[in-house]
């Protein structure tokens, strides 16, 4: 079966594909779903129960949404993507279903049902699809800046305490490699494979496409993706990551074990009930296994818009955004709630989580890499000029401009090492005088600087 048709025009693809829809197909699909089920689950005979699509679909980026009602209430959304439709789309589907159904059968986290999919065109829908829950509650997009609508029954301590709940749940499944999860076994073993597109590691970046890890530590897999941004295009804030990503993550949570991570933990995949408390967690296209610290026990990543300048400019655009005070007791907050929802075994995880969280947006998103570079600079050095001028002697540096090939030198002071003779018996002022006709300040010896000529510099391969 062909890709869904797509414009050659400006009109909106999306648009183009709903004209291509049978709905009464995407009607059939779900009823006959429904009647395939356990009579448990089933709750009515085939004679009772029908189903229609019963609003205009909903969709963002890649895919299309129709909500399906049965006449017994009950509510689900068939998902249909709508971009072009390749082996490895259908293989990135295929892990996806296979990491939702290993979460499913262990824990309970509000994850609409998967009742049914195909990652193929082979079907009466002539489309790939996944058959759902409809989520339920309030988008907290809508909510989450709205003062009027939290009160005291509606708390944001009930939202975070129910999301440290589900993620300290979801960091009780280990791995033991960073990746994506390709079999399971009945023996409850399992292979965790790469990831299927390095491409779709990056934001902005036009990186192969081809596949990535699996790898054994954080400290591997920050380096690998680093390496990816040198290789095509070096720079000084990419040079400054080498040094943080050696010193920066935790240490104690470099090793295994690794958890599912949601891969969009943005605040437009999670809906909340009449409490502020979580009740579904949506788009979880891309699930992988991630280090705790930059995974599942992170911020969300609308708690972190301060610590992007851009981002935080932006944000501050919206009617009652969040202050830097905000975030700042949104983060205490949510790393307390982890703390209780883990005994305390895993709040030192989340607590200094943003600032591996940053370090690898600074990494895969090529908009913020300046920027994440300075801010992390700042908080390492704790002075934003200085970390300018950090930046600007990187550059001028043997370290970032020595090519590949060639022994890295830098040149020291005599001074530093021969004081008596660069000062006279009658120089109690302390200046430097000149040694075998050369200024002090000037004179020096090449002596090898302790890099990795590999990764560390201009060059690297």
């Amino acid at each position: 079966m062909a890709s869904p048709p797509c414009s050659l025009s400006s009109e909106d693809p999306a648009e183009v594909f709903i004209r291509s829809v049978d709905v009464h197909a995407i009607e059939d699909l779900a009823l006959t779903v429904r009647l395939s089920k356990p009579p448990a689950e089933k709750g009515h005979s085939s004679t009772e129960i029908s189903c229609s699509v019963i609003s205009r679909p909903k969709y963002g980026s890649y895919n299309v949404v129709y909500e399906v009602q049965f006449s017994d209430g009950i509510s689900w959304a068939v998902r249909l993507p709508f971009s072009e439709w390749t082996p490895l789309a259908a293989r990135k589907m295929e892990h996806d279903m296979l990491a939702l159904n290993y979460i499913a059968s262990r824990i309970s986290i509000p994850i609409p049902t998967i009742h049914a999919y195909s990652s193929s065109f082979d079907n009466p829908v002539r489309n790939a699809y996944i058959v759902m829950d409809k989520a339920h509650g309030v988008p907290l997009s809508d909510v989450w800046h709205d003062p009027s609508w939290w009160t005291e029954i509606r708390r944001k301590e009930h939202f975070f305490e129910s999301l440290a709940q589900h993620m300290v749940q979801l960091a009780s499944l280990p791995f033991n490699r960073i990746g994506r999860l390709v079999s399971t076994r009945s023996d409850g073993s399992y292979v965790v494979g790469p990831f299927p597109s390095l491409h779709d590691m990056f934001f902005i970046f036009d990186a192969p496409d081809e596949e990535f890890g699996p790898f054994s530590t954080t400290h591997e897999y920050l380096t690998a993706l680093l390496r990816v941004r040198r290789r095509a295009l070096d720079s000084p804030a990419l040079a400054l990551f080498q040094l943080f990503v050696g010193g920066l993550p935790d240490p104690q949570f470099n090793a295994a074990p690794f958890a599912f991570t949601h891969p969009d933990y943005s605040i437009q995949n999670f809906f909340v009930d009449d409490t502020g408390r979580i009740s579904a967690m949506i788009d979880w296209d891309g699930i992988s296994i991630e280090p705790l610290h930059c995974g599942v026990l992170s911020y969300p990543d609308w708690l972190l818009v301060d610590w992007e300048t851009s981002l935080y400019s932006a944000h501050n655009t919206r009617p009652n955004c969040d202050s830097e005070e905000d975030l700042r007791k949104y983060r205490r907050m949510y790393a307390d709630a982890v703390e209780a929802a883990s005994d305390g075994r895993l709040s030192a995880a989340t607590r200094n989580s943003h600032i591996t969280s940053i370090l690898l947006m600074g990494i895969v998103n090529l908009h913020l890499t300046e920027e994440v570079a300075l801010r992390l600079s700042e908080f390492v050095l704790g002075s934003t000029f200085l970390s300018m001028e950090v930046m600007d002697a990187i550059e001028r540096s043997a370290w970032f401009t020595t090519p590949p090939g060639e022994v890295p030198e830098v040149k020291l002071s005599r001074s530093l090492f021969e004081p008596s003779a660069v000062h006279s018996d009658n120089n109690s002022s302390g200046e430097l005088e000149s040694v075998d006709g050369i200024d002090g300040a000037e004179s020096g010896a090449h002596v090898q600087a302790g890099v990795d000529n590999d990764d560390a510099n201009t060059g690297a391969n």
